[in-house]
């Protein structure tokens, strides 16, 4: 009988032991208060916090934890903290801190919680180091649009109208719910009949209106930040003033007025898209319907 035997050069050997290491992840996190903050606050009014745990097998040193908003691939710091050493098996929990100002382009995020961001304990991320919160659903938003708008109407007549508000407002009035977010207008518009008629009849007159919360105009705005659009139409209750006609043959009349109640609407038969990071309220000029046309320069302001 004949037995083999392996060269002892062949002989298996045992597989190494791996090296003890530390490895930080996020064992639980906190978010408290609305789901957006304002572009460009101080101090927003949401508390953050997270419990880092040691999941490896050898202390850890001092680390950080980071909290950033993600779009796209791209991270922005929005909180971090110091963590303290950590045992094996143990873990350390606290607030993020958030930074001063939220200088952040306008948009719909997904909050991203990073134990170790700064991988003292690692050459590269490993799987477990993050930990997202509520895809997609946090967002940075204006607090206002601010800046003017304008419009015109040409009667099927020949005559005409325009509209002027210098100093409009579109105010955050309210959250709707998963990222979209409703504005109030606040502001004074006139409006200007002129022109002359098919029948040689001269146009004259003015009126305004002040709008604001005690004075509403029909109308909403809402903005989709997740879905990057907005709608928005806003127009007066009903003619208010009297508008002058006088006629070559001697005749005169009045014309209840405004004719186009009508002072601003976005894209007609659907939403106006609203790109991420967005510096302008975009869609200007917009060609309505019965021969209007609206006009906006309106841009997020701070709070």
């Amino acid at each position: 009988m004949l037995i083999a035997t392996a060269p002892a050069a062949l002989a298996k050997k045992p597989a190494p032991k791996p090296k003890p290491n530390a490895e930080l992840v996020i064992a639980r996190l906190h978010v408290i208060g609305p789901s957006f903050v304002f572009q460009n606050e101080r101090d927003p009014n949401i508390h953050l916090g997270d419990t880092t745990l040691n999941i490896g097998t050898r202390e850890a040193g001092p680390s950080l934890t980071k909290v950033y908003l993600e779009h796209d691939g791209k991270r922005r710091l929005l909180a971090k903290r110091e963590v303290p050493r950590l045992d094996p098996g143990k873990r350390d929990s606290d607030t993020d801190l958030i930074v001063p100002v939220m200088d952040f382009p306008l948009g719909s995020y997904t909050l991203e919680f990073c134990a170790d961001a700064n991988y003292r304990y690692q050459h590269r991320p490993y799987p477990d180091q993050c930990f997202k919160h509520s895809t997609g659903d946090f967002s940075v938003i204006a607090k206002a649009w601010t800046g003017s708008i304008s419009g015109e109407y040409d009667s099927i007549l020949g005559n005409s109208e325009t509209w002027l508000a210098p100093d409009t407002q579109l105010v955050y009035s309210g959250s709707e719910g998963g990222g979209i977010y409703s504005y109030a207008f606040v502001g004074t518009v006139t409006w200007i009949d002129a022109g002359t008629d098919e029948d040689g009849c001269t146009w004259s007159g003015s009126g305004s209106q002040s709008y604001g919360p005690q004075n509403p105009p029909i109308g909403s705005m809402s903005v989709d930040y997740k879905h990057e659009e907005y709608t928005a139409a806003f127009s007066a209750a009903r003619p208010f003033y009297q508008a002058a006609i006088s006629c070559p043959n001697g005749g005169s009349s009045t014309a209840a007025s405004p004719q186009a109640i009508g002072f601003f609407a976005s894209r007609q038969g659907g939403p106006e898209p609203l790109p991420f990071g967005s510096t302008t309220l975009p869609g200007s000029p917009n060609h309505g319907l019965l021969g209007s046309t609206f006009n906006w320069n309106l841009k997020p302001a701070a709070p």
